[in-house]
């Protein structure tokens, strides 16, 4: 079954305290709220995987915080991977969108995140897909570096397509 998208409603309940409560932490006005209630919903976001939904606010202010990027081919070391990874995300039903990771994959992994996508590639042959899933609460592969930068790249994207359609059957 997917994955329920944690509400701030969620995030009260478990933290003990009201939506606009949350709403004032998550918006950075934590000067109004107590210590006791600031470590509460701190520690209720990361029970539940909270992440801002950047439709939501997007609705609201009119933004949604995302840049569309179009390049003409990619032109990099990493260009076979990043043209593999668009490929199988398109054979897949599914748009790529790039974040750099160079100042931590756990960041990135939240920036993106909170842009409501269904999964995580990670180029990091360091992570384990599991523990990365659990702390960042969604499927997860990672690039297999030994068998080439293409055929990784889609290899990753499938092995993620076929755990995405396996949660909603």
């Amino acid at each position: 079954m997917p994955r329920k998208q944690s509400t701030i409603g969620d995030v009260a309940q478990a933290a003990g305290v009201s939506k606009t409560t949350v709403s004032r932490y998550i918006n950075g006005r934590k000067d109004l709220l107590s210590a006791s209630a600031q470590k509460r919903i701190e520690l209720a976001i990361r029970k539940t995987h909270y992440r801002p939904n950047a439709l939501a606010r997007g609705l609201k202010s009119q933004r949604t915080g995302t840049l569309g990027i179009v390049i003409d081919g990619f032109a990099s070391p990493a260009s076979g991977l990043m043209q593999a990874i668009v490929d199988a995300a398109t054979k897949w039903g599914y748009v790529a969108l790039f974040v750099d990771g160079s100042g931590g994959m756990q960041a990135a992994a939240a920036a993106i995140a909170s842009h409501q996508i269904d999964g995580l590639v990670i180029c990091d042959p360091k992570e384990d897909e599991a523990v990365f899933s659990r702390r960042v609460g969604l499927p997860v592969t990672c690039i297999v570096d030994e068998i080439g930068a293409e055929e990784a790249g889609s290899d990753a994207v499938r092995r993620l397509a076929k755990l995405l359609a396996s949660e909603t059957t």
